[in-house]
């Protein structure tokens, strides 16, 4: 997909127990999203400054510790889990991520095997794979890492985001996630840097905790799907 700034707007309900125990957060957020910063902590120290303030961070992996550091300058509290390159570290490799009306599931997603020059059809197999996941924890969310390619879809009901990269050596510039949550709606923006200390919006799309009166729970409304920048 070449124009890979879309639009996305999407409907869900998510008002079933969760067989996992969520960590919670507030139901008025702000949340930065990293994944695959690998030692690179630059473009995040930047995305944080320039684009915050963020009241969480997530890091999906490889780089965690970059996560971590960043948490302790900026004083904001992070989720993490562990990449197959997070040597040494103690998280866990999947979270669950809670608020009212909203649940994340985070992990890095070297565990499903998927790289970034899966077909479309090999990459439809591993959204649904991760749809039934979300299904099976009953979540809203599946936020993932790994192929270091930046991903806004949804899929079977569930929203698939893959903040990209900051890897200082990649082909492609610096991209991070950023959630907003305020109460019953989400908004979710893919970032881009677009400079020294300036960021541009990839990809975007919103969701609504609950469904108008007669919509069939988990159903995606009008989701012009945003997939992988180099398709």
């Amino acid at each position: 997909m070449n124009d890979f700034k879309k639009v996305c707007e999407f409907d869900m309900k998510d008002n079933r127990p969760r067989r996992s125990p969520a960590e919670p957060i507030s139901p008025r957020a702000r949340i930065a999203v990293f994944s695959d910063t690998h030692g690179h902590r630059n473009a995040m120290r930047s995305a944080v400054r320039n684009e915050g303030p963020f009241d969480v961070l997530f890091h999906l992996g490889d780089g965690v510790r970059d996560g971590m550091n960043i948490s302790e300058e900026f004083e904001i509290p992070i989720y993490g889990v562990t990449g197959n390159e997070d040597y040494g570290m103690t998280l866990p490799d999947r979270r669950l991520v809670a608020s009212e009306g909203w649940s994340f599931l985070l992990f890095h997603g070297h565990q499903m095997e998927i790289n970034p020059y899966h077909s479309e059809e090999e990459w439809d197999r591993h959204f649904r794979d991760m749809a039934g996941m979300a299904a099976r924890e009953n979540v809203s969310f599946v936020l993932f890492g790994h192929t270091h390619q930046a991903v806004l879809r949804c899929f079977d009901g569930v929203v698939l985001c893959n903040p990209g990269n900051q890897y200082r050596g990649s082909s492609t510039p610096a991209t991070f996630a950023a959630l907003d949550l305020d109460g019953a709606r989400l908004g979710i923006r893919i970032m881009e840097e677009a400079g020294e200390d300036r960021w541009s919006v990839l990809a975007e799309g919103t969701a609504n905790a609950a469904f108008p009166a007669g919509k069939e729970a988990g159903a995606c409304r009008a989701a012009a799907a945003v997939a992988f920048s180099n398709r």
